[in-house]
């Protein structure tokens, strides 16, 4: 059975304690499936972590993901697999990350085998077994991203 996927504008609180920030506010794009954030899929598992996509500042490691996404170009991940949650302070794998395989088919992208994946250890899947797969027809799930892309998403 198909998925849709929309995207959607996640919200992290920030936090002061003392005068000094100890978490950053991050607003970000989120994936939503079903009418569902892939976070509630993924439930306590997903930890501290967000999307890298709305926040960093880095258009050219944003549309990197996105190509990766679209099925457009490889990851550059060793494991092959594909980032979609990060630490919320610095964006790094080596904090950190939940990850997953995104297959190209002839008229499809699938989203499989999410795990916790760090760049000093092999991924880990076994707690999210429960994640997925999810499928998407391939002409509207790139025509979404390219409008992330260009900007022209708004939630």
């Amino acid at each position: 059975m198909l998925s849709t996927l929309k995207l959607g504008r996640g919200h992290r609180r920030g936090e002061v304690r003392e005068g000094n920030t100890v978490k950053a506010e991050r607003t970000y794009v989120d994936f939503v499936i079903a009418g569902q954030s892939l976070q509630a899929y993924i439930g306590s598992e997903v930890g501290d972590r967000i999307s890298p996509l709305g926040w960093t500042g880095n258009t050219a490691c944003e549309n990197r993901l996105i190509n990766e996404l679209s099925g457009l170009t490889k990851t550059e991940l060793p494991t092959g697999r594909t980032v979609f949650y990060v630490c919320p302070e610095c964006a790094d794998i080596g904090c950190g990350a939940i990850t997953a395989l995104v297959v190209e088919m002839p008229n499809t992208i699938i989203w499989k085998d999410f795990g916790y994946e760090t760049n000093y250890s092999e991924p880990e899947l076994a707690k999210f077994r429960h994640v997925g797969p999810f499928e998407f027809e391939k002409r509207p799930y790139r025509k979404l991203l390219d409008q992330l892309r260009s900007k022209r998403f708004m939630a």
